[in-house]
């Protein structure tokens, strides 16, 4: 590569000077190192475990299924008796890649999901080969800054994380066409701006909220280091417009949604000492150097902060605190960055103060910076973990280790400067006795003195290649050679090992479940299906099978009260408490108005089986739990029905009116439900009378039953020989409107948490459709915007612990 770089400028220059074989070069060269590591679960047949799998897949399972069937998949009623999967924004549904793949007819397996969520970091990797060109950069630096912006740090550490891998790996991207249309003047890479700023933010997650600010910055540093900040910002107005509205014009209905949700969500804000409680120790920047300082690879011997090491602040854990980019990257940064004054150099500076900014941010209470814009930044309230911008400092700390190894190729290692070199010096000798200090208070001093020896034995030795080479030519092949040792550091390190891959037959029952696990889901669906060719739709629960159940309802269409998600329906978390964590029996909480599968609630909701792993009478809470019939039992997995449970539709020609806020206050029914009636609020204006129950009548004179169960339409038959409400026993949510005999009703509130609909005498087809993108609801949504949201929810659980847990538990 006979490259020759200008000097570094205040502004980049406007024609790099990289042949375009350099381009595929690098190009072809990335995507290969990038295919190298995903071999590493692919060969031992792992995948990405935990939430990428738990929730994300689950959710992709969904959307395809959903597709592949002929169903609009806007509301999911597999999961908590039903929720706006459109609103959430960790659904996937705004994302363009799962709904192609969907459409292609590719099948939803779990080594599809990894290789779609994986792309994203591909199009990352690529993406920061065009931002190190345009800021004039070597090609080799542009192979480093790739590789570590797609194998380094939390990237790898947090790969699970799936929203947020995908906001990551479209920053880049984003980021390169807005420099290429203010720099370039370019409508056709502001409207491209515009769509993957879009794509990036729809994640709607605190990686996407930050990567929008650093946007936000970027645009905004352009225009002040003009020369005429005026006469800039004037010429480049329709690129911004164009921007604006692409990127709006695309958002808007995302984000109203969104906020819909939110206001009727169990979180729509966290508390300080929440958000606080998330904050990267700053012990972890040793993990920089040495990255099994605290024994990060080992799920059983890991001792950095988190809940058993310091349980009364830290809510991180081992991946959250890995932040390893290679021994080269982060040395070229501490020493011709730092100590050298190569961070500072015109055309870079934004990108330095920006690194700067994510870091403080990730540090949270110790960085100095959230704690003073906690009360007022808009969105700061919306996220409960700072750390989460350690994503953000890897991203820009990949393209400085780029630039700087452009540097050095040019111009060698840099003359050192006194105080950078002393202030470097001491914060690297402060991080990395902070890090014994903290080992000794673990009893594992031996184990990070010996970890810190081997990392420093390995950046004497990347120093030294550094500082010999003198030659042009020298420096190419030792830049060849940061390369080769980054990425196979990289990829032994951070790719394929206990924070990012687990054997694939732990989450078989979500792909294609064998053995015991086949057997019981047979038993359970050929339960279902007979009681729904009958005109039944019991709810089910699914508690204390492990991990991998959590999400099984929605991969097989089972209609769940219970599933993994942290967001619900604030209603239903307030009065039946049915948690996220159903993995383990003893996480179920039994608040008042849910105390034990046989209540009042339950019966309501329609609960007729519960799949557990042991008898209901041994749940540890102490709630009273009904007779239940044992329907198949294999080894710890146990499907026993419940009786009594109310239909999921019915007439109720009698009406009892109550007080909404007192049923809160109270975490109690207003009284046991019954079959002939219903409860309304007070205040709700109802057509015909309610007041006295009606006279018997045959059993054809009254009935109701669901004639088409889709997602997001529901049809019934009703028959009723006097005025009635219909109750329908699933959520009520904005969205959802309902029409009798193609007529539009009004949408009642039945039964504290459910849907309802006044019916006349006579034969009638009721129909509810969930319609989120009507302008009628969208404006709902919109009337939201700037109103306070509602404080987060204080739960029967959060007063006591459950009974039989092992007191250690964080």
């Amino acid at each position: 590569m006979a490259s020759t770089l200008p000097p570094s400028s205040p502004q980049a220059p406007a024609h790099p000077s990289w042949p375009i074989t350099d381009t595929v070069f690098a190009v072809l060269l990335v995507t290969l190192i990038w295919a190298i590591a995903g071999i590493r679960w692919v060969a031992p047949d792992l995948v990405v475990p935990w939430d990428s799998k738990l929730q994300f897949y689950a959710f992709w399972r969904f959307l395809a299924d959903a597709w592949q069937a002929g169903d609009w998949p806007t509301w999911s009623p597999y999961q908590y008796a039903g929720l706006p999967f459109v609103a959430d924004p960790q659904s996937l549904f705004f994302d363009p890649v799962f709904h192609v793949a969907a459409w292609a007819g590719l099948k939803p397996s779990l080594r599809t999901f990894d290789t779609l969520v994986y792309l994203h970091v591909l199009i990352g990797g690529l993406g920061m080969i065009g931002l190190v060109r345009l800021m004039g950069g070597h090609a080799l630096g542009a192979i480093l800054a790739a590789v570590v912006f797609m194998l380094g740090g939390s990237v790898m550490a947090r790969l699970n994380h799936t929203g947020l891998v995908i906001s990551y790996g479209l920053l880049p991207l984003a980021l390169l066409l807005l420099w290429f249309a203010l720099r370039r003047r370019s409508l056709v890479a502001s409207v491209g701006f515009g769509v993957v700023a879009a794509m990036m933010v729809v994640g709607r997650n605190q990686v996407a909220y930050l990567a929008a600010l650093l946007l936000v910055g970027a645009a905004l540093a352009e225009v002040v280091r003009a020369k005429a900040p005026g006469r800039y910002l004037l010429s480049r107005l329709p690129h911004f417009l164009l921007m604006a509205i692409v990127g709006a014009g695309l958002l808007a209905v995302p984000v109203l949604l969104t906020v819909q949700l939110a206001h009727m969500s169990n979180r729509p804000s966290f508390d300080y000492a929440l958000a606080m409680a998330g904050s990267l120790f700053p012990v972890n920047l040793a993990t920089l150097f040495v990255p099994d300082v605290f024994q990060s690879m080992d799920d059983q011997r890991y001792f950095g902060p988190h809940a058993p090491t310091r349980p009364w602040v830290d809510t991180t854990d081992r991946t959250i605190n890995y932040l390893f980019l290679g021994t080269v990257p982060i040395l070229l940064i501490w020493w011709h960055g730092v100590a050298g004054g190569r961070l500072w150099q015109p055309g870079r500076r934004f990108v330095t103060v920006a690194l700067i900014l994510a870091l403080a941010y990730a540090l949270g209470r110790f960085g100095g910076l959230l704690p003073v814009i906690y009360d007022w930044f808009p969105g700061i309230k919306l996220y409960r973990r700072p750390a989460d911008a350690t994503f953000i400092a890897g991203a820009l700390a990949a393209l400085v280790a780029g630039l700087l190894l452009s540097d050095f190729i040019r111009d060698g290692a840099p003359s050192l400067k006194r105080w950078p070199l002393a202030a470097a010096v001491i914060a690297l000798v402060a991080i990395l006795t902070s890090a014994v200090w903290f080992a000794t208070r673990s009893g594992e001093t031996a184990t990070a003195s010996l970890a810190i020896a081997l990392a420093l034995v390995v950046i004497g030795a990347a120093s030294a290649l550094l500082f010999v080479a003198r030659s042009p030519e020298g420096r190419l092949v030792v830049a060849v050679a940061a390369i080769v040792l980054t990425s196979a550091e990289l990829i032994v390190r951070n790719t394929g090992n206990t924070m990012n891959a687990e054997p694939r037959s732990n989450y078989a029952v979500l792909e294609a479940p064998t053995g015991v696990d086949a057997l019981t889901l047979t038993a359970l669906e050929s339960e279902l299906a007979a009681r729904h060719a009958a005109g039944d739709r019991p709810r089910v629960e699914i508690l204390g099978l492990g991990g991998a159940w959590q999400n099984v309802a929605m991969t097989r269409r089972i209609e769940a009260l219970n599933g993994y998600n942290p967001l619900r329906l604030a209603d239903m978390e307030l009065l039946v408490e049915p948690g996220q964590n159903s993995h383990d029996a003893r996480l179920r909480a039994f608040p008042r108005a849910f105390a034990g599968f046989g209540s009042d609630l339950a019966k309501l909701y329609g609960l007729g089986y519960v799949l557990t792993d042991r008898p209901l009478a041994d749940l540890p809470q102490g709630a009273p739990q009904p007779p239940a019939v044992l329907k198949s039992a294999a080894p710890g997995q146990l499907l026993q029905a419940i009786e009594g449970a109310i239909p999921r539709v019915r007439l109720a020609p009698q009406v009892v009116r109550y007080q909404r806020p007192q049923v809160f206050e109270d975490r109690q029914l207003p009284g046991p439900p019954t079959l002939g009636s219903t409860w309304i609020e007070a205040e709700t204006l109802l057509t015909d009378p309610y007041a006295s129950p009606p006279p018997p009548v045959a059993p054809d004179q009254r009935q109701a039953r669901i004639a088409r169960y889709g997602l997001d339409e529901i049809i019934i038959s009703a028959r009723t020989d006097v005025p009635a409400i219909l109750v329908l026993t699933d959520p009520f949510y904005p969205g959802w409107r309902v029409t009798v005999n193609g007529e539009r009703r009004p949408l009642l509130r039945a039964d504290v948490l459910f849907r309802g609909v006044e019916l006349p005498p006579g034969d009638h087809e009721v129909r509810f459709q969930y319609r989120p993108f009507s302008s009628e609801n969208l404006a709902a949504a919109l009337s939201l915007l700037g109103k306070r949201q509602p404080a987060p929810l204080e739960l029967d659980s959060q007063m006591k612990p459950p009974q039989g847990f092992p007191p250690a538990y964080p």
